[in-house]
């Protein structure tokens, strides 16, 4: 997954996608008004906009085909549509943090849609979107989370805030669903920015560099209430790790039996040992009363015997079980393939998404517990569909 999030109009035929982004907001910001306006006058013509106008209600335009001039834009509006349009990103909407000095950084949110009408939005500049003296006890005080583990990579306080802000947007049923996962901080593994991994051990998130690479350039939500970007790879593992659930558990309690059977090996070995040991005090004709002992004992052998067979049946069958199921949901687990009925994978709003029924599930989930407005005007049933809660309903149910 990469850095930059598109949101697109519902009417558009294309896709929430990611790139490298409008990076090189700082050299932007230092261009002159004049070169700006320049630039993007050059960009509309260039690229057959045909009109720039200010969201509201009505819209105002601010530029049209006629024009050679852009009316009542901030400076950071004029950067964040310049670094839009500079990359020809049509079809989507690019929510970008402007730097203005001892400012702050101003959201601006520009869309591109394919009738080629650029819209707008800006906020009041924000000084950071991170509390940067966040802290794993303060996170544990609030949530049932596991351990935060530095790796190659060291946790400090914007990454234990951006955890912090994904945790806050679930809900209590959603909390208690990815409950006690931990949480990894590793440099890179060469794709992804984030990801979820359930194993014998390995029932944790990892956070990657490339979760922070826009930290102070991107953001999502809305313009009044701008979020870190860094929170839509969170929640999208986050989504996963909710659609595992009882898979994961599955494989918990698989340990748990395979971990109890390791543990009661010894016993066997013990009651052999304690039989061994007295058979050869006893010498090779024991008297009536050590016969009896030595019949105790082969009893004890015989029982440790049929308690560890038993505990290694028990292992057996749910790591059979684990497998099974795993094999039979393959393509997704039940709330992803439930999903996938209510807005097939094909039109998921993003290309990752389209990829599989796993991908779709969690992209729109973690749209949805971003900026649901976003994900409504892809799809509104898509929308209702996680506001009803039947994403929780159905992974939170039992599996055979």
């Amino acid at each position: 997954m990469k850095s930059l999030l598109l949101l697109a109009l519902a009417a558009a035929p294309v896709e929430l996608s990611y790139g490298s982004g409008p990076l090189q907001l700082e050299k932007l910001a230092k261009v002159p008004d004049a070169t700006l306006v320049q630039q993007i006058v050059a960009c509309t013509k260039g690229y057959r906009v045909t009109r720039v106008e200010r969201r509201g209600s009505p819209p105002t335009p601010v530029w049209d085909a006629s024009s050679d001039s852009l009316a009542g834009l901030s400076r950071p509006e004029r950067v964040a549509l310049l670094s839009v349009l500079g990359r020809r990103l049509v079809g989507a909407e690019v929510d970008v943090l402007v730097p203005q000095g001892d400012a702050g950084l101003t959201p601006v949110s520009v869309t591109w849609e394919p009738d080629g009408v650029v819209s707008f939005e800006s906020g009041p500049a924000v000084k950071s979107l991170v509390d940067d003296t966040m802290t794993a006890q303060r996170i544990k005080s609030t949530f049932d989370v596991g351990e935060f583990i530095d790796v190659d990579a060291t946790w400090d306080g914007v990454g234990y805030s951006v955890v912090h802000q994904a945790l806050s947007l679930l809900t209590r049923e959603e909390l208690a669903l990815v409950g006690g996962l931990k949480f990894r901080r590793v440099k890179a593994d060469g794709v992804h920015a984030a990801k979820y991994e359930r194993g014998d051990t390995s029932n944790w998130i990892n956070v990657y560099d490339a979760a922070f690479v826009s930290i102070n350039e991107l953001f999502i939500g809305t313009v009044a209430a701008p979020r870190a970007q860094a929170l839509y790879v969170l929640l999208h593992e986050l989504g996963h790790a909710l659609a595992d659930v009882r898979f994961r558990q599955k494989g918990l309690l698989s340990k748990a039996a395979a971990d109890e059977y390791q543990r009661h090996q010894p016993d066997v070995d013990a009651a052999i040992a304690a039989f061994n040991d007295r058979a050869k005090a006893l010498g090779p004709t024991p008297n009536a009363k050590g016969v009896a002992e030595l019949k105790a004992l082969d009893a004890a052998v015989a029982r440790a015997k049929a308690d560890l067979d038993t505990r290694f049946k028990e292992a057996d069958r749910l790591v059979k079980q684990m497998l099974a199921s795993d094999r039979a949901n393959a393509k997704g687990r039940p709330v992803e393939l439930a999903f996938a009925t209510v807005m097939e994978p094909k039109k998921s709003p993003t290309a990752y998404g389209k990829s599989s029924a796993k991908e779709h599930f969690a992209e729109c989930f973690s749209i949805f517990k971003n900026d649901p407005d976003a994900l409504r005007r892809v799809s509104a049933v898509a929308a209702d569909w996680f506001a009803g809660g039947t994403h929780v309903s159905l992974a939170a149910k039992a599996i055979e």
